[in-house]
């Protein structure tokens, strides 16, 4: 998968799981998909760290 589907994927993911989050539990918009935004991508940085790169 390159980089630019996976990012576009991921970025598309968590807007839509903030606007679930934020419909579902009464909570603003802006917020949540950044928050949201950022525990991807905190996910993605650990994950980069623990799985190791094939060359």
């Amino acid at each position: 998968m390159t980089p630019l589907l996976l990012a576009s994927l991921l970025g598309g993911l968590s807007a839509f799981g903030g606007f679930y989050l934020s419909y579902t539990r009464d909570l603003p918009l802006g917020p949540v998909v950044v928050c949201l935004a950022c525990a991807v991508y905190a996910l993605s940085s650990a994950a980069r760290l623990v799985v190791p790169r094939s060359s």
